[in-house]
C-alpha cells in the first residue's frame, strides 16, 4: 500500500446540521489484505495541567467524548449482508470510497463519557448541574505543551489489517465545527446575581472634581487633603445591552454577537444627579458652564478559560475590539433630565446620551461561549471611557464599566470573515511548542 489519504469535497468551518462529505483514496501497489475501511468522525474535549509534586511534577490529561460517527466503508453493505470471511485482499490499483456525516445540533448530547473512567470528572457540569452538554465549538488554549485545553473534531480512517502481527493504517483529517445559537450550551453562573439574572446594564460611578487650576481630577481624600478648592461633579458611565434573548433561567439582554456592530447590543451614556456643587460657593450658572472634553474609548472582550485536570487552570486572554482618540466637547448643560434612576437610587437624574458612531465598531469573531465536563469559556465585555476638562486634556479620568455576556455568532446575515478564517495558525496543536496562544472559530 503506497497511499491513504481523506479528501474533504468542502474546505470550510461547519456548523450545526452541515454535511461532511467526501471520499477516502486508497493505492495499492501489490497488494494488500484487509478486513475492512472504516471512517470515523470524532469530538473531543480535551484538557492538561500539572501540579508540582516534591523535586517534579504531576501532570494528567482529561479527554472526554463529545461526538463519535462510524461508518464501514469496505466492504461495501451489500457484501456484509452475506460475507461469512473476516479478511479481503486488495490487488494492485487505486481504490476511493466515499463518506458522509451530518453534525448534529442540541439533539445530540455528550453525556462526558470518558476513554478511562477511573479518571472521569464530571467537573463543570456538576456545578452547573448539567446532566449532558452539545457539541462545544473548535478551540485551543495553551501555556505550555503540558498546560492546554482544547475542543477538537477530526475524521479518522483506518484499514483494518487482519493479522494480530500488522498494524492498521491510519489517516486523519481535522475539521472546524462551531455550534448554531440555539444548539450552544454554556455557563450562565457569571451572569447570575445572588438570587436572579443581573440586570441588563453595568454602572461605573465616580466623583470627578473641577479644580480652580482649569484641571479635572477623580475627587480623593489625596486630592481634599492638597486643594480643597474645586466643583464636584458625580459622573457615572452608563453601559446597557439591548438585544434580548432566552438563557435557561429566564429572559436577558447580556448578549453580544460576533461579526456584528457593537452599537446593536448595547448603548452608552453619562449620568449625574447634579449640574455640580462647588465646595466654596454655588455662583449661578456655573454648572453650565463647565465642560468635559471626551477624549478617548476603548472597548474590550475578556475572554475568561477555566479548565480541569489534575487542578483548576484559568486564563485571561483580551481582545481589543476599539482603541480611539476622541475630541468631544459636551457642556453639563448638555444633558437632560432623565426619569429617576432606580439603577442607583437617586432621583433627579441628568443623562447624555453618547453618539453611537463614537464608539460603534465591528466585533471581531473569536469564537463562542461554551461549557464542557471539563472546559469553561466566558466572556466580559469592557467599555473604558476617558474624560478630560477643556482647559487641560493632558489629565484624564477614566471611567472604566465591565459586565459579563453570553457570546454568540450573528447568523442569517452575509459575513464577511477575514481571509484565511478557520486556518489554525502553524503551531497549532503542536505539544511540543510552549509558546502562549489561543485560537478557535
Amino acid at each position: 500500500m503506497t497511499g491513504f489519504t481523506i479528501e474533504l469535497d468542502h474546505q470550510k468551518v461547519y456548523t450545526s446540521g452541515d454535511i461532511v462529505s467526501g471520499r477516502v483514496h486508497l493505492a495499492v501497489d501489490e497488494k494488500v489484505d484487509l478486513s475492512s475501511i472504516d471512517v470515523t468522525l470524532f469530538g473531543y474535549s480535551k484538557s492538561r495541567n500539572k501540579v508540582h509534586s516534591g523535586q517534579g511534577y504531576v501532570s494528567k490529561q482529561e479527554k472526554h467524548l463529545l461526538l463519535k460517527k462510524e461508518v464501514t466503508l469496505f466492504p461495501p453493505p451489500d457484501i456484509q449482508a452475506v460475507s461469512k470471511t473476516d479478511s479481503y485482499t486488495l490487488t494492485e490499483g487505486s481504490y476511493s470510497y466515499n463518506f458522509t456525516f451530518t453534525f448534529p445540533g442540541k439533539e445530540h448530547n455528550s453525556d462526558c463519557k470518558v476513554d478511562k473512567k477511573f479518571f472521569h470528572s464530571h467537573g463543570y457540569t456538576k456545578k452547573e448541574h448539567l446532566d449532558s452538554v452539545a457539541l462545544a465549538p473548535t478551540y485551543f488554549n495553551k501555556t505550555s505543551f503540558d498546560n492546554y485545553c482544547k475542543i477538537e473534531y477530526y475524521l479518522e480512517a483506518v484499514v483494518r489489517n487482519p493479522s494480530i502481527f500488522r498494524f492498521n493504517s491510519k489517516a486523519t483529517k481535522d475539521l472546524m465545527f462551531h455550534p448554531a445559537n440555539q444548539d450552544m450550551t454554556y455557563s450562565v453562573n457569571h451572569i447570575m446575581g445572588k438570587k436572579s439574572i443581573l440586570e441588563d446594564y453595568e454602572i461605573c460611578e465616580k466623583k470627578l472634581k473641577f479644580a480652580s487650576d482649569g484641571k479635572l481630577r477623580e475627587d480623593g481624600f489625596f486630592n481634599r487633603l492638597f486643594s480643597s478648592e474645586g466643583t464636584i461633579v458625580p459622573l457615572s458611565l452608563d453601559m446597557e445591552f439591548k438585544e434580548g434573548f432566552e438563557t435557561p433561567v429566564g429572559p436577558s439582554k447580556r448578549v453580544v454577537k460576533t461579526n456584528g456592530h457593537i452599537s446593536d447590543f448595547i448603548s452608552v451614556s453619562l449620568w449625574t444627579p447634579s449640574i455640580g456643587r462647588s465646595r466654596e460657593s454655588k455662583k449661578e450658572g456655573e454648572g453650565e458652564r463647565m465642560t468635559l472634553r471626551i477624549s478617548s474609548i476603548k472597548i474590550k472582550l475578556i475572554s475568561r478559560v477555566r479548565y480541569y485536570a489534575v487542578k483548576h487552570s484559568r486564563r485571561t486572554n483580551k481582545h481589543v475590539l476599539l482603541d480611539k482618540a476622541l475630541d468631544n466637547e459636551i457642556s453639563l448643560s448638555d444633558f437632560e433630565p432623565a426619569e429617576d434612576n432606580v439603577r442607583s437610587g437617586v432621583k433627579g437624574m441628568f443623562k447624555f446620551e453618547l453618539d453611537p458612531s463614537w464608539y460603534d465598531c465591528d466585533i471581531t469573531d473569536v469564537g463562542q461561549s461554551f461549557i464542557t465536563c471539563n472546559v469553561k469559556r466566558d466572556f466580559e465585555l469592557q467599555v473604558a471611557l476617558g474624560v478630560a476638562s477643556s482647559e487641560d486634556i493632558t489629565n484624564e479620568v477614566v471611567l472604566k464599566a465591565v459586565g459579563p455576556i453570553i457570546l454568540q455568532k450573528s447568523e442569517g446575515i452575509d459575513v464577511n470573515r477575514p481571509d484565511g478564517y478557520g486556518n489554525p495558525p502553524p503551531e497549532y496543536g503542536d505539544e511540543k511548542n510552549s509558546e502562549p496562544m489561543e485560537w478557535g472559530v
